[in-house]
């Protein structure tokens, strides 16, 4: 049975945020919200608008005890847009990806319509990008280095840096190819969850989608179960990684 903190901890993770991520971000001691998670230290009322500050749509009752949902009730609910790509009859399932859970961690579906560009959007990592040796993608899209397509975001999904297209069924079943995955880009700081599914930028093999497993001096990037004998488990050296990327999102292609 799990604990109260691994319980609150796993619903961080589901939010998008390790521990120390997500004091970091509202500024608050890591170790005073490992103490709150624990229930040892009474979460004080300046935190608590600390938090609301920095996750105005979060529901904080869902973070505490895990009852109702995830986002406020009155907070803007995510609306999927992409320019230029989609037929007008094209619609986009949403689900949010757990975090903490590999081989098909997701929860229910919204379905969403496809629109144009609003007030936010976050770019789609270009195709010809993904295999480009030594190259900084987060930096170039950054600085504008391409005319690219855009995904627009409200609300909770802000969050995200930028939107990866799933390429191949390496890592089905829960990731199929043209899947959009919305993902953060990790600070050094921050430390990865293993056995969590992440967005690597490598030197040597470009941009994949893997489960990773943290080595001494190295990663391993593995697919799912299902394809072990399709695609080759592979190591990468600290050195050669560029940028790692949560996953946050999962944006499912549905047509009606």
């Amino acid at each position: 049975m799990q604990t109260l903190r691994e319980q609150r901890k796993e619903r961080l993770q589901v939010f998008g945020y390790s521990m120390n991520a997500f004091a970091n971000s509202v500024g608050i001691q890591p170790s005073n919200l490992s103490k709150m998670l624990d229930g040892k230290q009474k979460i004080t009322r300046r935190t608590m608008e600390k938090i609301k500050a920095r996750f105005p749509d979060l529901n904080f009752d869902w973070l505490l005890t895990g009852e109702g949902e995830m986002l406020r009730e009155d907070a803007p609910r995510p609306i999927a847009q992409q320019n230029n790509h989609h037929s007008p009859g094209a619609r986009m399932e949403n689900n949010y990806y757990m975090r903490g859970g590999t081989e098909g961690g997701n929860t229910a579906a919204q379905s969403l319509e496809v629109k144009s560009a609003s007030e936010d959007a976050r770019p789609i990592i270009p195709s010809y990008m993904y295999n480009m040796p030594d190259y900084d993608i987060y930096a170039n899209i950054k600085n504008g280095a391409a005319n690219m397509e855009i995904f627009s975001v409200e609300g909770f999904m802000k969050q995200i840096d930028i939107i990866y297209r799933v390429q191949d069924n390496s890592m089905t079943p829960t990731f199929t190819s043209g899947d959009l995955i919305g993902i953060r880009r990790l600070p050094e700081t921050e430390h990865i969850v293993n056995g969590d599914y992440y967005v690597i930028d490598t030197k040597p093999h470009g941009v994949r989608l893997r489960i990773l497993i943290e080595n001494a001096d190295s990663y391993t990037l593995r697919t799912t179960d299902a394809n072990r004998d399709r695609y080759t488990d592979f190591k990468v050296a600290k050195s050669e990684i560029i940028s790692i990327f949560a996953v946050i999102f999962l944006f499912r292609h549905s047509f009606v």
